[in-house]
C-alpha cells in the first residue's frame, strides 16, 4: 500500500515527488526573471575571460620575445625565435578580435543588436 500513497502523493502535489530543488548560489547568479537570459549571461562571462586571458598571453608573449632578444646577443637561432614569437603573437591577436567580431556579427544577425550576446541587458518589465 506505501507505493501506491507515494505515486498519489506524487501526482497530486509534486510531479516527480520529490519536492522542489533549489538551484545551487553560482548558477542562480546567472538566472533573471526575464527569461532565457541566463545562458546569455553566462557565455558572454565565458567570452570575456577567454579574450582576457588571450590578451594577456600575447602581452606575456610579446614581454618574452623582447627578452630572448635583448640577451640574444645577434645569435641568429634566438633571432629566429623571436620572430616566430612575434608572429604567433600578432596571429594570436588577430585571432582575438576576430572571434570578437564575429560574435557581435552573430549577435547583430541573429539578434538584431551586436551586444546582445557580449554585453546582455534585462529589460524592464
Amino acid at each position: 500500500m506505501g507505493i501506491f500513497n507515494l505515486l498519489a502523493a506524487a501526482t497530486t502535489s509534486d510531479p516527480l515527488g520529490i519536492g522542489t530543488i533549489d538551484k545551487p548560489a553560482p548558477v542562480d547568479n546567472f538566472n533573471a526573471t526575464g527569461g532565457d537570459i541566463g545562458i546569455l549571461v553566462f557565455v558572454s562571462t565565458i567570452i570575456k575571460l577567454l579574450m582576457v586571458v588571450g590578451s594577456l598571453w600575447v602581452v606575456i608573449n610579446i614581454f618574452l620575445a623582447a627578452y630572448i632578444y635583448i640577451s640574444g646577443n645577434g645569435d641568429a637561432s634566438a633571432n629566429e625565435k623571436v620572430s616566430k614569437m612575434m608572429t604567433n603573437s600578432v596571429i594570436g591577436l588577430i585571432l582575438l578580435v576576430t572571434a570578437y567580431t564575429i560574435t557581435a556579427i552573430f549577435g547583430l544577425i541573429f539578434f538584431g543588436s551586436a551586444t546582445f550576446i557580449l554585453n546582455p541587458t534585462i529589460g524592464s518589465l
